[in-house]
Parts: C-alpha cells; sequence; structure tokens
C-alpha cells in the first residue's frame, strides 16, 4: 500500500508541475499552495533520511548547484527590490532541491526510477491528449472552448482552412507547449528502444509522434529552431557511432571522423544562429514582435553594463527593463518579465557571477554525461544520447525565449538526475555519519525557518487577494481595509502601496471630499516607491485635474509619457491639462501626438465638443503634419475623422511604390475604384483585423449593404472561425441576418452583445511583470478615454434601443453604461442614459 501511495505521489507531482506549474503562479492562493506544499514536500523527504539515517544524496553536481543558489540569492539582496527577488531566487533553491529528491528516489531502486518516468511520459501523453482537444474544438467549433464557435466544416471550403491555430492550451501557451515537446520527443523517443514491454515501445511511439505533431501545431518559431536542433543533433549522434560510419563510402568517411562532425555541427549551430539573428534585424521591415525581443536584448546588455557583477537578480529583468528606455530605437513593446532569451536574461539577471555559476554547471554535466555514457549499458547510453538531444533542443529554443518555470525545469531537473543516478541499480545501504546529520538536520531547521519567514507573507497575500475581490463587487472600503491590513503583515510588499493607491483613487471618484486629498498623498507615496509605474503617474494628473491643480496634472502626465511613450490616452489628456490651463498650442501639439499614436481617436466626439474650440482643428492638423513624412498615418487619421476628399487627396499625392503598400486599405475604402462611393467601415475593419480575417469581414459588411443576407452569413461565419470569435463586427453582421431571418429576440441580442469588444489593455499586465502576482491597478474612470473606434460602437447602440423598446430599462442602463466607458466623450449616449425612466422594484405584498 505504501508503495502504491508513493507511486500515486511521484507521478502526480512530475504531471501537476508539468501541466501546471507555470500557470498559476502569478495567482495568489496557489501561489501560496505551491510554497507551501513544497516546503512540507522537502521536510518529509528529509525527515525520511533522517529516520532512515541515510545522508543527503552527494553528487558530482554540488558544487556548480550551490554556486548558483548562491550567485542568484546574492543577486536577489543586492537587487533594487529585493523582497520580490529573493521569493523567485527561493523558487531556484526549490529547483535545486527537486534535483535531489529525484536523485535520492534514483537510488533507492529501480522501480522508483520508473515511476518517475511514467510521470514525465503520462504528462507528455496528457499534452498530445490536451492538443488533441484543442484541435478538434477549433476545426469543428466545439464549444468545449469558449473562443470556438464556428466549424470550418460548415463553412470552408477544402479540407485545411488558410489558418491553422496556434496550439497551445496544454501548458496554456504555444511556445511553453513546443519547448515540452522539445524536451519529452527525445526521451520518449529513446524509451521506444529500451522499453522491455512491446506494448510500452508501441506507445511510446504514439507518443513521440503525438508530440510532433504538437510542435507543429504550435507554431513556435523557437520551437522549430530547436526542433532544427534536435534533428541534426540526432543524426549526428547517429552517424557518430562506428557501426554506422562504417556504412559510408570510404571516399567520404574521412569527413565522418568525430572531430570533423563536431566541428561540422558547431559550424552548422553558428549559422542557424546567425540566421536567426537575420530574421530579427537583416529584414527591410521587420515584425514588429521580433523588433520587441530585439529591443529586450539591447536593454538586457545595458542593464549587465550597469550591474556587471551580480545583475539586477531573478526575475527583475521585467521591472529593470522600464528603466532603460528604447523609444528612441522602435516602437514595439513586449510586456514580458524576461528578456525574451536565456543568454541575456541571465547576464542581465545574474551578471558575471550568475554566468559563471550556470557555465561551471555546464562544463561539469558535460564531463558527468561522458563519463555515465562511457562506462554504461546500451540501454542507458540511449537515455543518456536522449537526454542530450533534448537538452540542446532546449537550449536551442532558449536562444530566442527564457524557460525557467518549475513546469519544464522538473523535466530537466528529471535529466539531471538520471545522468548522475539512473540505471545504477540499487547501491548498499549508506548509513550517515554526523557530520552528514548535521546537515539533514541544518536544511531541515532552513526549511522551516523559511516557512516562519513566509507564514507573515502569505497572510498578507491572502488580505490582496480579498482586496481584489472586495474591490471587484465595488465593496471599495472594505477593500481598501483589506489592503492595509496586508501592509501590515508584508510591509516590504510594494505591490499593496500600489493597491491602496489605486482603491483610494476609484474613492476619490465617488467621494472626493472624503478621499480625494488621501489618494493624491497616497499615489506620491506609490510613485515613490516604483516611479516606472506609467499608469500610476498617469492616474495622479486625473486626481490632480480632479483637484483643479492643472499645472500638477500636465506635470504628471508628461511623466507618465516619459515612462511609456505609446499610449494616446496620456498624450489625450494632457492636451486637456493644457487646454484648461489656456495654452492652445500646447494642446494641440499634444493632441496630434495622441492621433499619431492611436488614429482611431479622429472618430471620437470629443473633436467637435465643444464647437469653436481649437479642438475642432485638430484631426486637419494632425492630417497636414504627417501628410507627407507619414502618409499612412495622415490617412489613417484623415479616413477615422470622416474627412474622405482629404483621405482621396493624400492618395493621389503618394507614389505608385507606397500606394502598393496601402493597397489593401485603399481597395477596401474604395472598392468599386477609384474615388467611388467609400466604405469607411471596410477601411478601419481592414486595419483592426488580422490579413487572413479582413476580407471576410469586409465582404460581410459589403454584402449585407447590397442586400445578399446569405453570403454576409457566410463570410461572417469565416471571419469568426478564421479570428476565434476575435472578429465582433462579424458578430453584428449575423445580428442583422438574424434580424432579416426574424429569429428570436434573444439570439439578436446575443449577437449584439459580441459585437463591441474592449480589447485588454497591455498596461493591465504592469503588477505581473513587475511583481509576479496579479493585483487590481486599473485606469481611474475620470482617465476614461475612447478605447474603441466609435464606428465600432453601433452594434452597442442597437442593442440598447432594441432593450429599451423592450421595457427593458435596467438591460438598456447597463450597456448604455458600458458605451459610456468605452466612449466617455459621447453625449449621445449620456443623453439617452439621463432620458431612462427609473426602475422601482415592486415590493412584496406584506411591505407594501
Amino acid at each position: 500500500m505504501r508503495l502504491q501511495v508513493a507511486r500515486f505521489l511521484i507521478i502526480l507531482l512530475i504531471v501537476y508541475s508539468v501541466i501546471v506549474g507555470g500557470v498559476v503562479e502569478h495567482i495568489p492562493y496557489l501561489r501560496m499552495v505551491h510554497q507551501l506544499a513544497a516546503v512540507l514536500l522537502f521536510i518529509g523527504w528529509l525527515i525520511s533520511l533522517w529516520r532512515s539515517r541515510r545522508p543527503f544524496p552527494v553528487t558530482p553536481f554540488d558544487g556548480p548547484l550551490a554556486a548558483v543558489g548562491v550567485a542568484f540569492s546574492i543577486a536577489a539582496l543586492a537587487s533594487r527590490e529585493p523582497r520580490m527577488s529573493l521569493e523567485y531566487a527561493w523558487v531556484i533553491w526549490v529547483h535545486i532541491l527537486l534535483f535531489y529528491l529525484f536523485v535520492d528516489l534514483m537510488r533507492r531502486g529501480i522501480i522508483y526510477q520508473r515511476w518517475i518516468f511514467e510521470g514525465v511520459f503520462i504528462a507528455g501523453a496528457l499534452i498530445v491528449a490536451f492538443t488533441a482537444i484543442e484541435m478538434s474544438a477549433w476545426y469543428t467549433g466545439w464549444s468545449v472552448l469558449p473562443q470556438f464557435s464556428q466549424s470550418w466544416l460548415e463553412v470552408g471550403q477544402g479540407p485545411l482552412p488558410p489558418v491553422i491555430h496556434e496550439a497551445g492550451l496544454a501548458l496554456n501557451y504555444n511556445n511553453s507547449t513546443a519547448a515540452a515537446c522539445l524536451l519529452l520527443i527525445p526521451l520518449a523517443a529513446a524509451g521506444t528502444l529500451t522499453a522491455p514491454a512491446r506494448d510500452l515501445r508501441w506507445g511510446l511511439r504514439i507518443i513521440v509522434a503525438g508530440l510532433v505533431a504538437v510542435l507543429v501545431f504550435t507554431q513556435s518559431r523557437g520551437g522549430y529552431l530547436g526542433f532544427a536542433a534536435l534533428l541534426g543533433m540526432s543524426a549526428l549522434i547517429v552517424i557518430l557511432h562506428p557501426q554506422i560510419r562504417a556504412r559510408f563510402p570510404r571516399l567520404i568517411q574521412p569527413l565522418l571522423a568525430p572531430r570533423v562532425l563536431v566541428v561540422l555541427a558547431v559550424v552548422g549551430g553558428i549559422t542557424a544562429l546567425c540566421a536567426v539573428i537575420y530574421l530579427f534585424v537583416g529584414r527591410e521591415m521587420p515584425d514588429p514582435s521580433n523588433v520587441a525581443r530585439l529591443d529586450m536584448w539591447y536593454s538586457a546588455i545595458e542593464i549587465f553594463e550597469d550591474h556587471p557583477v551580480v545583475g539586477v537578480g531573478p526575475r527583475r529583468f521585467g521591472a529593470e527593463k522600464l528603466w532603460y528606455s528604447h523609444w528612441e530605437r522602435s516602437y514595439a513593446y513586449l510586456p514580458l518579465q524576461h528578456a525574451h532569451s536565456m543568454p541575456f536574461n541571465l547576464l542581465a539577471e545574474g551578471g558575471t557571477l550568475g554566468l559563471f555559476a550556470v557555465f561551471w554547471m555546464i562544463v561539469r554535466f558535460g564531463r558527468t554525461w561522458w563519463g555515465s555514457w562511457q562506462s554504461g549499458s546500451a540501454n542507458r547510453r540511449h537515455r543518456l544520447e536522449g537526454i542530450l538531444i533534448a537538452l540542446i533542443a532546449f537550449i536551442a529554443h532558449n536562444v530566442v525565449d527564457n524557460f525557467v518555470q518549475t513546469q519544464l525545469m522538473i523535466l530537466v531537473l528529471v535529466m539531471l538526475a538520471y545522468v548522475t543516478a539512473g540505471d545504477r541499480g540499487t547501491p548498499a545501504p549508506e548509513t550517515a555519519t554526523h557530520r552528514q546529520r548535521l546537515k539533514l538536520g541544518a536544511i531541515l531547521a532552513g526549511l522551516v525557518l523559511i516557512q516562519i519567514i513566509y507564514t507573515p507573507l502569505h497572510v498578507g497575500l491572502w488580505y490582496h487577494q480579498r482586496a481584489m475581490a472586495l474591490s471587484g463587487s465595488e465593496r471599495l472600503p472594505e477593500a481598501l481595509e483589506s489592503i492595509q491590513t496586508a501592509q501590515r503583515y508584508d510591509p516590504w510588499q510594494e505591490l499593496y502601496v500600489l493597491q491602496e493607491a489605486s482603491i483610494l483613487g476609484q474613492l476619490a471618484g465617488d467621494d472626493p471630499e472624503a478621499y480625494l486629498d488621501k489618494a493624491i498623498a497616497m499615489y506620491e507615496t506609490a510613485l515613490d516607491l516604483n516611479p516606472s509605474w506609467a499608469d500610476g503617474w498617469f492616474n495622479l494628473s486625473v486626481l490632480f485635474a480632479q483637484a483643479g491643480q492643472y499645472t500638477e496634472a500636465a506635470a504628471a502626465a508628461q511623466t507618465a509619457i516619459k515612462w511609456n511613450t505609446l499610449p494616446g490616452d496620456y498624450h489625450l489628456k494632457l492636451g486637456e491639462y493644457y487646454e484648461a490651463l489656456g495654452l492652445a498650442d500646447q494642446a494641440r501639439d499634444a493632441w496630434i501626438a495622441a492621433l499619431r499614436w492611436q488614429p482611431y481617436l479622429a472618430s471620437s466626439p470629443f473633436w467637435k465638443n465643444p464647437p469653436d474650440s481649437v479642438r475642432n482643428s485638430v484631426p486637419a492638423a494632425a492630417v497636414a503634419q504627417y501628410r507627407d513624412s507619414r502618409p499612412e498615418i495622415a490617412l489613417d487619421i484623415a479616413v477615422y475623422a470622416g474627412d474622405i476628399e482629404t483621405a482621396g487627396e493624400i492618395v493621389a499625392a503618394l507614389s505608385s511604390d507606397k500606394r502598393s503598400d496601402l493597397k489593401t486599405r485603399l481597395d477596401n475604402l474604395w472598392p468599386d475604384g477609384a474615388m467611388s462611393s467609400p466604405c469607411r467601415p471596410c477601411y478601419w475593419l481592414t486595419l483592426e483585423h488580422l490579413p487572413a480575417v479582413a476580407p471576410h469581414v469586409v465582404a460581410a459588411e459589403r454584402a449585407v449593404a447590397a442586400g445578399d443576407f446569405s453570403k454576409a452569413d457566410k463570410e461572417a461565419r469565416l471571419a469568426l472561425f478564421l479570428s476565434e470569435s476575435g472578429s465582433p463586427w462579424a458578430w453584428y453582421v449575423l445580428a442583422k441576418v438574424a434580424e432579416w431571418e426574424e429569429e428570436d429576440a434573444d439570439t439578436i441580442n446575443q449577437y449584439l452583445a459580441y459585437g463591441v469588444r474592449i480589447l485588454d489593455d497591455y498596461r493591465n499586465s504592469f503588477a505581473r511583470v513587475e511583481y509576479g502576482i496579479m493585483a487590481d491597478l486599473p485606469i481611474l474612470p475620470l482617465g476614461y478615454t475612447p478605447r474603441v473606434t466609435f464606428d465600432a460602437l453601433a452594434p452597442w447602440y442597437e442593442l440598447a434601443l432594441r432593450h429599451q423598446a423592450a421595457g427593458e430599462y435596467e438591460d438598456a442602463r447597463t450597456v448604455y453604461e458600458a458605451i459610456i466607458d468605452a466612449e466617455s466623450y459621447d453625449p449621445e449616449a449620456r443623453e439617452l442614459l439621463a432620458a431612462l425612466p427609473e426602475v422601482v422594484e415592486e415590493q412584496p405584498n406584506d411591505e407594501r
């Protein structure tokens, strides 16, 4: 019975870690559970060693692993925010202890090793199964996943869609799923050669085939790079076997000498790396994602130059990067907590000390692997070769990504443990010496101390989670009390100060007399702690404006723009502050900048109200300013503003090569030929959809205008399939089709509700990137600016009017409030909302 329980727990540990380990660490409750579970696991294991008088495992990796742990602990202590960085240094120590746990289990006997690899292969099988469900749901429109609402079988022409879904459900992201496949494929392939039973070998073959398919479906470029390394390394190992080389003609056998092959492999790897770098920097018009990664690499180098010895500490790159502005190089941005490259991330976070420790670990691994391979049996050699191939492929992927989360590292740790302890047979029982028992006791005491330290941190985290829940249910005074309690338990956590400022800011919107001064003071305190919080500066500007302090508001908004140049709302509000100060020229410049970054703002009623103000001329001024230098921006602003005549003049002045760059937009703006009757929605629908989706949304809109509802239905559903339900306008078209077909009101209303989608703002990830956990740090309501093209709100207007006509006034009120949140400058929605009759709830008879 004990063995059965042990087997279950070992398999559960590996499977849970792989499937869940890198997905939920930002969720406070699960973060607490995982930390406590890790400590209890290690304490239980160490107590079992103590009771059986067995020593703590000794391996060839002891020195390098200790160096890695110490190096990053020192880096954490020296970081700008040691409180957070030390939490992630603890994760490194967790990984180190997991390695020793696996070593100890493997040394206890082959049965434990078998259970460990059962867990590994079950995790691989689950990845295949989850991906099979995911791809089936995508292809068939199976509603098991909400983003898949349309079946290709109903709308497609031919067996394969033009766009294939990127698989990533298994590990919550396509890149990490691909990385797991790279680690598992060689292990499972080695298992097909070494498994003792025929059915096991066939099972592993199926897993290998499934994982290769999953890797292909992830469409991860880093995964493909790793797969190329996997295939190349596999071929190299096969050819290095003497019996294989002997089969080649004698003429080319000198080229197959081991040293020559290794040199060729190194040259091939360098060539592949150069090709990858070319993809990032060598193309005339590189992908924005590639540019953003390149900026991260530049930032990592700059961080290393400023912190060359110990770096900035574990998990601090994402936060530190904000201090290294790259706007002068590009305007791409990825809100990630790492450098999107393990070498660069290691350089920035660990410095020279961390780099040396990791290099020592790599060298020691190479020597240990070679010694194990030389002395191993045939089966052990196959497994060791699979491990080497897996790690090389994983490293290749990490050249353009950074995977250090537990869900992938646990697979690496199993491999390292096998290299030093796998297939060694059951060693003779060893009794721990007095010194070894002291070592065990010291580690146990350290774990207990760590848990004592973590206990108040967990209590603070619990109150933080409670504050978020209360804030989400609009119980702001209770949320404020909860977050203040969190600070009392964990006064070193900066995030709680930011969260308190956010809650006070929201309270100030409803009760400025009681909370406005407190909110301003708390935001100033929070920004002293973390000046890189751009939204914090923006919210502070909103609070200053609420207090009538427009000079201070303008200064705070300018600081927000310094930290993050991209958001148009920062510039738009800055223009309002200048307008209130009577600085018309500065206001105009700020508004032109807002239109440069977010041209869709030109569609807002903001520019028409009040009439006869400096605002009215800004869209035209922005078009004039960008007409020669950035004609594509000028064209966008003109079309969004409804100035089609000026748009035509811009196009007429464009050279043929620039026209070709804008061909799709222009074809959709004037679908019936040059300067014909324009289709404004077709233009912005082209801008706001992926290239594969836009033609079908545009075709659906034109079909509705032509009264061809059958074609409109087909094109809209095709757009929904290709966009994975991410095309709101396609839902609006379906609502029009449903209305024409006289379907029931609930169906039409549901389509209209889906007809507008407010995209997630990447700035909402600030807390996760900076602190690694969730928080509620929104833009304050008084700082709201247009979040969608004004024309795109048509479905919600129609939905509100339908509810109003049906006497469903509360539903209409909800929709109008959503419209105002999305377009705060729309007077029509406010007037319609104010005109709604008040709904008085009927009282029960006994209370009348």
